[in-house]
């Protein structure tokens, strides 16, 4: 007996979302400009750290599952508590850097699509805030729910207009493959 599509959906949901957002106009401009730069030569490397990715996530996952502890309280169990103080201290430091970075980004790619002044630093400030002012109103008008729902409705359009972009320039797929399995662009082979 398996679970309802809606009870998927509910445990799978904020998950995707996270997931989903985790991929946004930063991660989108530095792959752009870097498969510029470097061409399809580097796509070793997307292979490899999603291999890595996964055998970190999937090692966090069996040890939660094993243990029943957070990788913090298994931490903390092993190290002692003065560890909770410095993953702490890193919290903040880590949650102002990456809303500060996650900011720019949606500045920097708004101002892309529509500048509002001629200074692209004053557009990554003006959209910066009205990006996150939207997202407060949206959080306080109607919770995670409309939160959730927007968040989807933009990921969606992004996936297609990603897709889309990509057959509209048409790679050649040899290159693509070579650039993936190329024996010559594994590292510690590179010239």
């Amino acid at each position: 007996m398996g679970y309802p599509t809606k009870k998927w959906l509910s445990i799978l949901g904020p998950g995707i979302l996270v997931a989903a957002t985790g991929v946004g106009a930063g991660d989108l401009a530095t792959a752009a400009f870097t498969g510029s730069r470097l061409g399809l030569a580097c796509l070793w490397a997307v292979v490899l750290g999603a291999g890595i990715k996964y055998l970190l996530n999937e090692g966090l996952a069996r040890w939660q599952l094993v243990t029943g502890d957070t990788l913090l309280e298994g931490v903390v169990a092993h190290l002692g508590r003065s560890v909770v103080w410095i993953f702490f201290a890193y919290l903040l430091a880590w949650s102002f850097l990456v809303a500060a970075v996650l900011m720019s980004a949606c500045g920097a790619a708004a101002h892309a699509i529509w500048p509002l002044f001629h200074s692209a630093q004053q557009d990554k400030i003006a959209y910066g805030v009205l990006h996150s002012g939207a997202a407060l109103v949206l959080i306080k008008v109607g919770g995670f729910r409309l939160f959730a729902k927007t968040m989807g409705i933009c990921i969606a359009a992004m996936f297609a207009v990603v897709i889309g972009t990509a057959l509209a320039l048409a790679p050649p797929w040899q290159e693509v493959a070579m650039g993936i399995l190329e024996a010559r662009a594994w590292p510690g082979r590179l010239a």
